[in-house]
């Protein structure tokens, strides 16, 4: 939670924004990785209802699929162009997550817009560890996981697993202020972690190997108006790479990554609205490789990387008028040349610039530039800055997609636009602080609007800005440990009526405060967003709301651990998405075991 007296740093964007979140920073054992990172500066969570339900990430304005997500080095985002669902990652695979906000297309490629988010999974032991944590509170939830893991100095190996289930169905107040039960709400799931690796010896270097793979259900409720009590949906994924480095060491290091992965999702309703499908299948599939070496000469540290992939998905309808439709199947290649230089003229001053040759089988060869610069002004004073250009070309869904009064659009291009930071970071040794500026200028933007009284199309005529502000201060007083973030944003189109684009609060206030007494810790969390409208009209919107959580935990000694937690302890009545409820009070306990070092 408290600042070091440097700022985190990107390998690959060394000027950027890094916010890193570990789960000891996040209280109370977060189940997924949206508790882990909700809060961070610059981001807002769209849920659409409690733990298990989907929660998609928005960074600086930007929209779910213009944010790069990473496991380790592994992309999750599909060439389907849909934003990645955070609800599917467990917490108790991660060790931490790396939160790089501002543009970064130049060394992460199309869809980092907004920033990225890398998700660090837990590294292999050195030594025996072994853990488990059982979570069981309202709503029918309960999640247990484990891990064990060994190693030594030359190889290591961990294995980690996690299941959770709920009934889900909660009370809340409609749009009319009459008390109803949000019906169909459960989920299931199970995941597991196995990553390991192996030096080689000498200067054949090291040889790591990560597969992941996740499996769940849950019932879909729908929104509030039009109520889903049959409705389901199912998901599968496995994903695996094998990575290479060199044991060379400065001042030149080589590294090699291939990776693949494999993705299902199907959803089903036997009475669908509107004569729409009983059921829809989405697979999705990507294998890629990537190569970067780095070295230093005098004052430049230089790299150059590149990259390759291919991706492909298939989509499948069933029922009503989409029978007669023959499956969707798409497939693409990607690749990127990527130089970069950090040139340090003074021991106080870095300079970096990055140029990104980007191309694929559906377009030309696009330039993506990136300069910036970190100076470090006296004591733990810091002052970082960017400018480079934004670049995500559109999805399969977003070109291709046919249904009911909906379609996408074949001649779409890419988005494209320019992203720029500028701000203070400061710390000491027990105290921290932030303050940042940015501005996104989306020159072209992809959105899905009506073209007439019936049909909405995917369009590339729109324009938007992002302006906005970053603001945080963390602590540690004694026994007391605490951080308050503000996320200021002005988000709208550049094209009239200049409306505000939709699900982005103007504001958005969170706080935590914790307190070690003895073995136990106390906390608490306070968190608030502004209204958002729904709609590119503003015709429509969400009204605010704020949520407190409280909570302790502690060591009962022999490796055991407690604690105790209170969501929404004033039972405040949210939408998040359009008209999905948010749960309200919850209660929930947690036992853990630890063994090893």
């Amino acid at each position: 939670m408290v600042g070091v007296a440097v700022p985190d740093q990107d390998a690959r964007v060394p000027s950027a924004f890094l916010t890193v979140l570990t789960p000891e920073d996040r209280p109370g054992a977060p189940p997924d990785v949206v508790d882990l990172i909700e809060g961070a500066p610059g981001t807002h969570v769209r849920r659409a209802g409690g733990t298990g339900r989907a929660a998609f990430l928005q960074v600086r304005g930007a929209s779910a699929h213009q944010v790069a997500l990473y496991l380790d080095d592994l992309p999750l985002d599909s060439g389907r162009g849909g934003a990645v669902d955070l609800s599917s990652i467990p917490a108790a695979l991660i060790a931490r997550a790396e939160l790089i906000r501002g543009v970064a297309s130049a060394a992460y490629g199309s869809g980092a817009q907004g920033g990225v988010l890398r998700l660090v999974t837990r590294p292999p032991p050195l030594g025996t560890v072994a853990d488990a944590r059982l979570r069981t509170g309202t709503v029918g939830s309960v999640r247990l996981d484990g891990a064990i893991g060994v190693g030594d100095g030359d190889a290591a190996l961990l294995a980690v697993a996690q299941g959770s289930a709920a009934e889900g169905d909660f009370p809340y107040s409609d749009v009319n202020g009459n008390r109803r039960a949000r019906r169909n709400n459960q989920h299931a799931r199970g995941s597991g972690l196995l990553t390991g690796h192996l030096d080689l010896g000498g200067a054949r270097g090291r040889l790591s190997a990560l597969v992941e793979g996740t499996a769940g259900v849950r019932g879909e409720p729908g929104v509030e108006q039009f109520e889903r009590l049959d409705s389901a949906s199912a998901r599968q994924r496995i994903q695996g790479a094998v990575g290479w480095r060199s044991a060379l060491g400065a001042p030149l290091a080589l590294q090699v990554l291939a990776f693949g992965r494999v993705e299902a999702y199907r959803f089903q309703d036997p009475d669908p609205l509107f004569d729409g499908p009983t059921a829809f299948t989405l697979d999705d599939h990507s294998a890629g490789l990537r190569a970067r070496g780095a070295g230093a000469l005098g004052d430049h540290r230089l790299a150059l990387a590149g990259e390759l992939r291919h991706e492909g998905a298939r989509t499948h309808a069933e029922g009503s008028a989409l029978d007669a439709r023959p499956d969707r199947s798409e497939s693409r290649l990607r690749g990127a040349l990527i130089a970069s230089d950090v040139f340090t003229p003074h021991r106080r001053l870095a300079l970096s610039a990055a140029l990104r040759l980007d191309g694929n089988t559906e377009r030309a060869l696009a330039w993506v530039p990136h300069v910036g610069a970190a100076l470090h002004v006296a004591g733990g004073l810091h002052v970082r800055g960017n400018l480079g250009r934004l670049l995500r070309d559109p999805g399969f869904d977003e070109r291709f997609f046919v249904g009911q009064g909906v379609r996408g659009d074949p001649g779409l291009r890419s988005e494209t636009g320019w992203g720029a930071d500028l701000g203070l970071q400061w710390a000491a040794r027990r105290w921290s602080a932030e303050l940042v500026g940015f501005a996104q200028r989306y020159d072209r933007l992809i959105l899905f609007a009506p073209l007439g009284a019936y049909r909405v199309q995917a369009q590339d005529r729109f324009g938007a800005d992002a302006l906005g502000v970053e603001a945080r201060l963390a602590g540690l007083y004694g026994p007391w440990q605490g951080s308050l973030t503000w996320t200021g944003l002005d988000a709208r189109l550049s094209t009239a009526p200049h409306a505000a684009l939709p699900y982005r609060p103007a504001h958005r206030v969170d706080a935590q405060l914790a307190a070690h007494v003895d073995a136990a810790r106390i906390y608490g969390r306070v968190s608030w967003r502004s209204a958002v409208f729904v709609d590119t009209f503003e015709s429509r919107a969400l009204p605010s709301y704020g949520t407190v959580d409280l909570g302790v935990d502690g060591a009962l000694g022999r490796g055991l651990s407690v604690g105790v937690e209170a969501r929404n302890l004033g039972d405040a009545q949210g939408l998040d998405t359009a008209q999905q409820p948010l749960p309200g009070r919850r209660w929930f306990v947690t036992l853990g075991w630890h063994a090893g070092r």
